[in-house]
């Protein structure tokens, strides 16, 4: 904990030399998730989003300057969600021809794990109230499909190989931007934040030793609360 606090006093001091009080605390929200989705495999497969939408959750903590013209706020979280796919098959015919059996469209479930770092300027517009917006950098943890099972168990002749080759391709680092309007009771703040993702989740999905571009970004609603565990005044 005292390093974490140490990494967001080291985000967020040099910007605000003039400060007047310094929060630190915990956080949780819950969210849910969708995603947008527009790949292309060659001739053979279209990716899109299935407009699912999944939840999960954040746990984290955060540290809070104000200042006479607002307040600065940094948090370093643990991001935990899925988003769903989905996949059509144009040449089933020909696949159906060959092999006998065939996908012609099929979903997955990817899981979307996240240790994220977020910097936000803020402004207190009625008594209690504030709204604030920033970005999001979020290292993502590289997952597979949720089923989890291994690719050699799927004939090769569906759609299972490029439903396995989707994580392959996901990017290390994620950017993201965030609006949030929030209500404090005291050290308990309630609050509701918009999120869409920036960059792409994955930037493309193999296919015969192919790489074909996707794009795969998401955005999330959360509702969460922080509560202050100690401040410090000037």
């Amino acid at each position: 904990m005292r390093s974490v606090i140490l990494l967001l006093t080291l985000v967020t001091t040099p910007l605000f030399a003039q400060n007047k009080e310094t929060k630190f605390g915990v956080l949780a929200d819950y969210s849910l998730l969708r995603s947008t989705v527009n790949g292309r495999v060659a001739d053979r497969y279209i990716i899109y989003s299935d407009n699912s939408t999944m939840d999960g959750f954040r746990l984290g903590v955060f540290g809070k300057v104000m200042s006479k013209r607002g307040f600065w706020n940094s948090e370093f979280s643990y991001f935990n969600n899925r988003s769903g796919l989905s996949f059509h098959n144009l040449k089933w015919e020909e696949d159906l021809a060959l092999y006998g059996n065939v996908s012609v469209d099929a979903s997955a479930i990817y899981f979307n794990r996240m240790i994220r770092l977020s910097v936000n300027k803020g402004f207190l517009i009625a008594r209690g109230l504030s709204i604030e917006g920033g970005i999001i950098a979020a290292l993502q943890l590289k997952e597979k499909h949720y089923t989890d099972y291994p690719d050699n168990s799927f004939d090769p002749a569906t759609m299972s190989k490029i439903i396995f080759q989707v994580p392959k391709g996901f990017k290390d680092l994620l950017i993201l931007g965030e609006i949030r309007i929030a209500y404090n009771f005291g050290p308990l703040s309630v609050y509701y934040s918009l999120e869409r993702g920036l960059t792409s989740v994955s930037d493309h999905v193999e296919f015969e030793n192919i790489k074909y571009p996707l794009e795969y970004k998401i955005g999330t609603y959360a509702f969460g609360v922080t509560y202050t565990l100690f401040n410090s005044k000037q």
